[in-house]
């Protein structure tokens, strides 16, 4: 007799790559589709050279000081001389 175990094992493969349960480290799954631990390093690399390289392509956005922020909250509110400072400060 079979043990169920053993046959969900048969079962089990990586959806990248087409390693076994037997042959992967270590299997991920979900919903029935499984990814081994060598694909994820993989995938990992990848995502992390895209992330990288959008990060270079993305110019560096300037914050104000809370000085110029305040300057500019002074043009739509009136008084609440404090609460602009600490507003300005808490942004920046």
């Amino acid at each position: 007799m079979t043990d169920n175990k053993d046959k969900k094992k048969v079962d089990e493969f990586c959806a990248f790559c087409g390693k076994s349960a037997d042959e992967a480290f270590k299997l991920v799954g979900g919903r029935g589709t499984y990814i081994c631990a060598e694909c994820i390093e993989k995938s990992h690399g990848i995502l992390n050279e895209i992330i990288d390289k959008k990060q270079k392509e993305r110019p560096k956005k300037v914050i104000p000081r809370p000085s110029v922020i305040k300057k500019r909250l002074d043009e739509y509110i009136v008084g609440k001389e404090e609460a602009k400072k600490l507003m300005s400060f808490a942004v920046y």
